[in-house]
């Protein structure tokens, strides 16, 4: 596990520091790679891998989760492309892999811009199928960690994240993204954290923060968004930015909520289209979509 986490921390370090996405091809090429070895490791021989359609994201046989016409429409009738795009969500969906890429993004989420570093990375992983919905809280993402067949997990240190700017001390971040990371960004771009004590954050940065809090929101917290967050944004009305913070945490709702309708209901959100003299067919209400969402 320690050298997959290796390899993880420095094509995401070799992301961070991309300022002008020179490094994104080779760091494409590296992601792609690993994510083909763990997939054929985790199911079969090396060199021998299913035609679309006869397995799951799991390995196992099952009719809901096989690759529909949709999936090979959208790209073409690719095989290699459909088969990269199922290692990927294979590889991102996987316990030890969110757990090396939370080590990464927490050892990325301190300093004084650290937000230059922490967005392209955000960026890096969600087009490569990481979501942001915490399906895994801490505590049963180490569990499922140490447990793992195919990997030595013993010397895994669990995580112990200070809820971010909160009166008890001894209580801990369960949700890594909504609690830890989402929670960060909005309390260092309304001057809550121990950030802003020594030196006073850009406006260019706090607008990629505002950025970046409306991405996870979009990505995935948004399905923590009620039940998480905004219970924690009671005391902060007073706050002289908190009606910017709430046009961001709208905006990234919004298209959560795109993102979770089903295929029926996006089509009604073309219903009005030339006085509904045409009839958009659901593919291409959702291609137009994936301009919006992504």
């Amino acid at each position: 596990f320690d050298d997959i986490k290796s390899i993880i921390f420095n094509i995401l370090r070799s992301v961070e520091v991309d300022a002008n996405y020179k490094n994104r091809i080779i760091a494409n090429t590296f992601w792609n790679y690993l994510a083909k070895c763990f997939y054929q490791s985790h199911h079969k021989k090396e060199g021998d891998e299913d035609e679309p359609g006869s397995v799951s994201i799991d390995g196992e046989q099952d009719d809901d989760k096989k690759w529909d016409d949709d999936i090979i429409n959208n790209y073409d009738n690719n095989l290699d492309e459909i088969k990269i795009k199922r290692r990927n969500k294979y590889f991102a969906s996987h316990p030890l892999i969110q757990y090396a890429i939370y080590k990464k993004i927490h050892a990325s989420s301190s300093g004084k811009h650290y937000i230059n570093k922490l967005l392209p990375i955000l960026h890096f992983i969600c087009e490569h199928f990481m979501k942001f919905d915490d399906e895994y809280d801490l505590n049963e993402l180490y569990d499922n960690c140490i447990t793992d067949k195919l990997f030595d997990c013993s010397n895994l240190i669990k995580f112990s994240i200070n809820k971010s700017n909160d009166n008890d001390e001894n209580e801990k971040c369960k949700l890594f993204w909504s609690e830890y990371v989402t929670m960060k960004l909005i309390d260092d771009y309304l001057g809550l954290n121990q950030l802003n004590k020594y030196k006073k954050i850009k406006e260019e940065e706090r607008n990629k923060m505002l950025n970046g809090i409306k991405y996870l929101i979009s990505n995935g917290v948004g399905k923590n968004l009620k039940s998480v967050i905004m219970p924690q944004l009671e005391s902060y009305e007073d706050n002289k930015d908190f009606d910017n913070l709430m046009n961001a945490i709208k905006y990234g709702e919004n298209i959560w909520i795109v993102k979770k309708l089903k295929k029926e209901e996006v089509g009604s959100l073309f219903e009005n289209v030339c006085n509904k003299s045409i009839v958009l067919p659901n593919s291409l209400c959702s291609f137009i979509l994936s301009f919006i969402v992504l």
